[in-house]
């Protein structure tokens, strides 16, 4: 019974001092600056390319509103790029409001969610993944009626 006493306060303590140091072992180290793969010049015919280094810009100017429109969130492309827009909208202090279509299909979901973005949100900036490559200029065509 006391040994089983001891192993319970011991395994108490363990999770204790675990969930105290949870915060600082979470902390992520910048990803920054990184070694990027440049096309030089771009879209060079030849692959024509070098290596840089890449640091992302700092702290926004103002606190932007942005909207962002994605496709969808089912596969890993799409929530990784969702991870990074959340993550550098929080490390720069600007508001993103993200929504995602549903699927590559809803091509007027989409514009739908950027319209409803654009107007609720009064966004500085859009950031579009289009559902569809050949119809992206309706996307296009609909936010010129939206800004003009």
């Amino acid at each position: 019974m006391r040994m089983a006493r001891y192993l319970t306060s011991l395994f108490s303590l363990v999770i204790f001092v675990t969930l105290l140091a949870l915060p600082t072992a979470m902390a992520e180290d910048a990803w920054y600056p990184a070694q990027i793969d440049v096309w030089s010049p771009p879209f060079n015919t030849e692959h024509q390319r070098e290596i840089q280094q890449y640091t992302p810009p700092g702290h926004a100017s103002r606190p932007w509103r942005i909207c962002a429109s994605i496709p969808h969130l089912k596969d890993d492309y799409w929530l990784a790029v969702n991870f990074g827009l959340v993550n550098e909208a929080k490390r720069m202090g600007v508001a993103l409001n993200l929504y995602e279509a549903g699927g590559y299909e809803n091509l007027a979901t989409q514009q739908n969610q950027i319209a409803e973005c654009v107007a609720q949100n009064r966004a500085d900036a859009l950031i579009i993944g289009a559902v569809e490559r050949e119809n992206v200029e309706g996307v296009e065509l609909h936010l010129c009626t939206m800004f003009a």
